[in-house]
């Protein structure tokens, strides 16, 4: 299973439990129109929000097609200072604290703000929070409806609550190194929503590595594993080869016996932004595979 591109997003995954920074001093009542955003999801937001017209620089692992010509600015754990400043913004929304990104504002008296989303709620927020920053609160509300009567829609769909077992790393050739996402955050949020529960209910983490011992006494109805790198052709394939590995390394699992064994596929999987209920309805459709 290739599993090479998730590595980009750790980082990500790391910084979006930190605490929100600020040092918004600016007070002109001038909506921003040179925003840089060092954030995949918050970019993805903007322009969800028809606002991708004011964006000038974003993230290296920013997924939106409509910046594929933006300026690239590096990563979370590597903003390039000077790219920054050459685009003359007047705002900088980063997730999660960079103290880099943050310094720099409050050296140059820039406009900032860091967002930690990494739950249903903290994105509700975080929309919310540009909607009134930037004058467009219709559209901001427009995008939370969505989200809320996208995710409403999956009630009652699916019989029963099966138990998921959440794959965000593993190493290609075996079930080891297994990361898993826990009960907290958006991930378990929208398994919940499309009918499903995290095995790992009562882990209190949101991201973490998995032993054998409490993979076992787990034991998952299915497990699904996260590629944000492959196709859909893809995907018969990487059901083929993933079932393969777990039958051989844990052939007792109650998901290995049945061979529910599923890859999720799509770039934005580990982003808490617009596409989340697009995975939701993944997660649900899996589900509900015999």
């Amino acid at each position: 299973m290739r599993f090479c591109r998730l590595l980009l997003f750790f980082p990500l995954l790391a910084c979006t439990r930190a605490e929100v920074s600020s040092t918004e001093e600016h007070a002109s009542g001038l909506a921003a129109q040179r925003i840089v955003v060092l954030g995949p999801s918050t970019s993805a937001n903007l322009y969800a929000m028809g606002q991708g017209h004011r964006v000038v620089g974003v993230s290296d692992y920013c997924t939106v097609s409509g910046a594929q010509n933006t300026a690239r600015i590096g990563g979370l754990a590597d903003p390039s200072l000077e790219r920054i400043v050459a685009l003359n913004p007047d705002l900088i929304l980063t997730q999660g604290k960079i103290p880099l990104v943050e310094q720099l504002c409050a050296d140059s008296d820039l406009p900032f703000h860091a967002f930690a989303t990494d739950t249903l709620q903290e994105w509700h927020d975080e929309v919310s929070w540009l909607g009134e920053e930037l004058g467009v609160t219709k559209e901001a509300d427009a995008l939370n409806a969505k989200m809320a009567e996208g995710l409403a829609s999956f009630k009652n769909q699916t019989e029963g609550s099966p138990t998921v077992l959440l794959v965000i790393f593993r190493n290609e050739d075996e079930a080891s190194k297994i990361m898993a996402a826990g009960d907290r955050g958006f991930l378990n949020e929208l398994l919940l929503a499309a009918g499903g529960q995290n095995v790992l209910l009562g882990s209190d983490r949101d991201y973490f590595d998995l032993n054998e011992e409490r993979l076992l006494h787990a034991a998952p109805d299915l497990i699904f594993e996260f590629n944000t790198s492959a196709r859909e052709e893809d995907r018969a394939e990487l059901n083929t080869k993933a079932l393969a590995v777990w039958k051989r390394d844990f052939p007792s699992l109650p998901a290995t016996k049945s061979g529910r064994i599923f890859t999720l596929i799509g770039e934005d999987l580990l982003i808490p932004g617009p596409n989340m209920l697009a995975t939701a309805e993944q997660m649900q459709r899996l589900l509900n595979v015999k």
